[in-house]
């Protein structure tokens, strides 16, 4: 005996808040399985004693559907985490400002303006303090505009120009990626 069942569900999903279509698409489970054949035992599938009734059987695909459709539309967000410049290379203390740390603070509470600030009277005190371009970097990344994701780009070369510190490589390949997926989305939605 060969149990075949397929269950198909169209979806088009909507965003209330800003009535574009969030996502559509069909999603398709199949299932087929054979069970015993001529004697209980065969080689050919399953024991018969272990086929599913017909609502075991729906019970199962509308899971695996429910599953594929959650997939589909759910709001997939991946963090990083980003980690500030204090100023001390190798933990030794050497190029640290309190005054970089304390924007840290500030960034750490979600008080983004204030650090902001901070970080930029570091740079006018000492234009070349790597630490304090990377710091503001963070800072305008976090605010996710394409704006705002432009300046921290420049924010993380010029961190790179006057500072030897992987942080500031790492934020430069990490932002391209941020800037090329926000261009595109602001271009889908001009269009």
């Amino acid at each position: 005996m060969i149990r075949q069942a397929s269950l198909t569900t169209d979806l088009k999903v909507f965003d209330l808040g800003t009535k574009r279509i969030v996502a559509t698409g069909t999603v398709t489970e199949n299932y087929e399985e054979k069970f015993g054949g001529d004697r209980e035992y065969s080689f050919l599938g399953k024991k018969l004693s272990r086929l599913p009734s017909h609502n075991e059987t729906l019970n199962s695909l509308s899971s695996k559907v429910a599953a594929r459709v959650v997939a589909k539309i759910a709001p997939t967000k991946v963090y990083t985490v980003v980690k500030f410049d204090d100023g001390t290379k190798f933990g030794l203390g050497f190029g640290g400002s309190k005054m970089l740390k304390r924007g840290t603070e500030f960034a750490k509470r979600g008080a983004w303006e204030e650090a902001i600030d901070i970080w930029k009277d570091v740079i006018k005190a000492d234009p070349t303090k790597a630490a304090a371009y990377y710091n503001l970097g963070v800072a305008y990344e976090n605010f996710r505009d394409l704006k705002n994701l432009k300046i921290a780009r420049d924010m993380y070369k010029k961190a790179a120009k006057y500072g030897d510190n992987r942080l500031y490589i790492d934020a430069i390949a990490r932002i391209k990626p941020r800037l090329e997926t926000v261009k595109n989305t602001n271009s889908k939605e001009v269009s």
